[in-house]
């Protein structure tokens, strides 16, 4: 679903217009990203939650030329989904 059509669903279903659910979604996200940045957990209750976590270096060797590489440390986002929502996919 792109982000589009999760609007319009959504503004269908609030009677609101697209504009300013747009608006609410974009406030959302950005909210979101905010405290993920900050090192917050968002927990959505019956959804999931976004968290950032710090993934080390490491050695890599490229298969082809059989060089090593030296991945530097860097930080990710994950989604841990509820447990509700993993009931819900299987």
């Amino acid at each position: 679903m792109t982000k589009k059509k999760l609007i319009e669903a959504l503004a269908s279903n609030l009677k609101e217009t697209e504009t300013r659910t747009r608006v609410i979604l974009d406030t959302l996200v950005e909210y979101i990203e905010s405290e993920v940045i900050a090192w917050n957990k968002v927990t959505i209750f019956g959804f999931g939650s976004f968290e950032k976590r710090s993934v080390a270096s490491r050695n890599w060797v490229n298969p082809r030329t059989k060089e090593k590489i030296i991945i530097p440390a860097l930080n990710k986002i994950k989604f841990i989904p509820s447990s509700r929502l993993k009931s819900k996919i299987n």
